[in-house]
């Protein structure tokens, strides 16, 4: 089902509720005439009068999606496309039906390959398109599975690519073992972790992300809003014990609390904070990571914490939960 019959057949069943039909007339037929900014304005005004009216929704999210795909095909700048898109997703419904989430597959397909097509400035802003595009298809492939033109597009960034960011972070692997900058090993990361979405399981990679997490392990990435670094860790009867750094990189104050720390294994399991091992080493006269506020400006707190797991877990990373869809994370080779 195209965008255009399924929202007639949302905007038909309003007249039939007997409400908003003035608008929804009007947005119907700016719709119809390829008016996407005055649908926009017709179907918002009939949400405003009923902000429970979730079945308007899919409607405006149509209707910005094809203003974005209208302008990029006059502009060739993915830029307005995605303006539009940031606010279209405001109003995909929570539980879309069916034929909104085979629309919803295309238009992220749609956008993710404007962002293929449009020229790119510098290294790094191509660098960024491309990981909106792969992004994007793959959303669109959660959204439909059978979406071939998606997975197409995937295999098609893939064989571009993938040979390429595998290079780039070897290279510069090498080049941070020679000059000994760590901040090199970070950049590498970024470029195999990119490469390693392709293919999971290729050895080569995962080798060389080890190495990468073997010389970072007690080094801060600065281009992280909060960085961890550990210098040791201690395995104890109770008790796994590191001495941790956290650093804000951000300006604005973060709130450090305990209970936001969990440390996770291979298997997935998750341990906790152990706060009575803590307030042992602090009667000993160790520094130990408290609950505290990290200001802006790169502030940092340095000591040991101490996490609850079993001796024979194979630890792979120490994770920091800054809000609820954000978090620091140190892997642990």
């Amino acid at each position: 089902m195209t965008g255009n019959k399924l929202l007639l057949i949302i905007l038909a069943g309003l007249f039939m509720a007997g409400c908003g039909t003035d608008l929804a007339e009007e947005g119907k037929k700016a719709f119809s005439s390829g008016d996407y900014t005055a649908a926009i304005t017709f179907l918002e005004k009939l949400k405003a009068e009923d902000s429970t009216r979730t079945d308007v929704d899919q409607m405006i999210f149509t209707s910005y999606m094809r203003r974005g795909e209208d302008l990029f095909g006059r502009t060739k700048n993915v830029t307005p496309y995605r303006g539009n898109y940031d606010q279209a997703v405001k109003y995909l419904p929570g539980n879309p039906d069916p034929g909104v989430k085979l629309e919803y597959s295309k238009m992220l397909l749609s956008l993710g390959m404007a962002y293929t097509q449009t020229r790119t400035s510098s290294a790094d802003e191509k660098d960024a398109f491309f990981n909106e595009a792969v992004v994007l298809v793959r959303l669109a492939i959660k959204a439909d599975s059978n979406n071939t033109d998606a997975l197409e597009m995937l295999d098609k960034l893939k064989e571009e690519n993938f040979q390429s960011l595998v290079d780039k972070g070897d290279g510069l692997i090498k080049k941070a073992s020679r000059t000994r900058n760590p901040d090199l090993y970070y950049l590498a990361e970024y470029y195999l972790k990119e490469a390693m979405a392709f293919e999971p399981d290729n050895q080569k990679i995962q080798a060389m992300l080890l190495k990468i997490r073997q010389k970072t392990l007690p080094v801060l990435n600065y281009r992280e809003d909060v960085s961890m670094a550990i210098a040791n860790i201690k395995r104890e009867r109770k008790a796994i014990l590191m001495n941790i750094s956290i650093k804000n990189y951000t300006a604005n104050n973060i709130k450090l609390l305990l209970s936001n720390f969990s440390l996770v294994d291979k298997t997935g399991s998750i341990y906790p904070v152990n706060l009575d091992e803590l307030k042992k080493k602090a009667l000993f006269g160790e520094t130990c990571i408290a609950d505290t506020v990290l200001g802006g400006n790169n502030p940092s707190t340095t000591g040991t914490i101490a996490f609850d797991s079993p001796q024979d877990a194979v630890l792979d990373f120490v994770e920091y939960k800054i809000s609820n869809t954000k978090f620091a994370r140190k892997y642990i080779p």
